[in-house]
């Protein structure tokens, strides 16, 4: 049995809440504290998935949206719901993989029935950045290799909420639903169904709890979140430079840093 808040605080991870070190602050902790201690319960909206953000032993109780919302899923692994990519939407992106796999370093995604990932990795000179970035060792992910190419293309079409390719490329089709982040030189798309997104899944978890949308507060920093400030949530605070104009322009409060998300987060639960 899960607890009936009567508001909810979504928040992206890397970048939003969690700083350079992978920690949640001791002053961001508090504010999600005192918050919860209000009703309003905290809850993720990340790209992770729910064993990536075990090491970050945060408060939550109630569902939340991993790999960019293409699923929600209950804190004891348990799915509620997912957002899969269409078999006609896999089947562009075997084919757009297929086209540009010399150009690719590497290509992720979950099955729909797991809450881990699979990496087919094409760049070996990447691997040891992969095997770190997604905690390879811990048993997160699964890597596979050239020679297993058509392996990882016939799991992915099984079933899917997304697909994340790291890399250049080209003749992307027009009716494709992604969002680009980089990183210095590395360029991460990631593909989804048109419904999907950190903004849906938010809006179908309060939904279910019955919440209504001027008592959900999200908080996010970049395009990945876009579609969060896309709804017409209660408080949309934009955090950070990499926001989007967009972002800016729909946020209801801006926090320049990570370290003012705290201060603005006392505020708001002092008048909800």
């Amino acid at each position: 049995m899960y607890p009936t808040p009567r508001g909810i605080f979504a928040a992206d991870l890397d970048g939003t809440i969690i700083d350079n070190s992978g920690s949640l602050t001791a002053s961001m902790r508090e504010a999600i504290s005192h918050l919860h201690e209000r009703g309003i319960y905290f809850t993720v909206a990340t790209g992770r998935n729910l064993p990536g953000i075990s090491t970050f032993n945060l408060p939550l109780q109630i569902p939340g949206a991993f790999e960019n919302g293409g699923k929600i899923c209950f804190p004891d692994g348990k799915l509620y719901c997912t957002f899969p990519l269409t078999p006609d939407e896999r089947e562009e992106l075997v084919e757009l993989v297929r086209k540009n796999k010399k150009t690719i370093d590497y290509v992720i995604f979950s099955p729909l029935d797991s809450l881990n990932y699979y990496i087919l990795l094409l760049n070996r000179a990447k691997e040891a950045d992969v095997r770190k970035r997604f905690n390879v060792d811990s048993g997160v992910a699964h890597i596979m290799y050239h020679n297993q190419f058509l392996n990882f293309l016939f799991i992915f079409q099984q079933g899917s909420a997304r697909l994340g390719i790291v890399g250049k490329l080209t003749n992307i089709p027009t009716s494709m639903t992604y969002t680009t982040n980089t990183q210095g030189e590395t360029i991460f798309r990631e593909f989804a169904h048109k419904t999907a997104g950190k903004g849906p899944a938010v809006h179908a978890i309060a939904d279910s709890m019955k919440i209504s949308l001027n008592q959900v507060i999200i908080a996010g920093n970049d395009n990945n979140d876009q579609s969060m400030f896309d709804k017409d949530f209660g408080v949309r605070i934009a955090v950070g430079t990499t926001c989007s104009q967009e972002m800016i322009v729909r946020a209801t409060h801006l926090a320049e840093t990570m370290n003012q998300l705290p201060i603005i987060l006392h505020s708001i639960a002092a008048k909800m």
